[in-house]
């Protein structure tokens, strides 16, 4: 099965305030980021790759 491209979205790293580009995919996976969670207020929680690997 081939996983195809459905999304591009930008959200902001929670940690550092850069930008990034987040791509989604038909099976619910994404790349370019690393989600956590959903914060009180539907508020989530991404970071980036370097914050992520600190």
């Amino acid at each position: 099965m081939n996983n195809q491209k459905i999304k591009e979205i930008t959200k902001r790293c929670s940690t550092c305030g850069k930008d990034m580009e987040i791509t989604l995919f038909e099976d619910k996976s994404y790349c370019g980021g690393n989600y956590f969670f959903v914060l009180p207020h539907k508020v989530e929680y991404w970071e980036c790759d370097d914050c992520y690997n600190e």
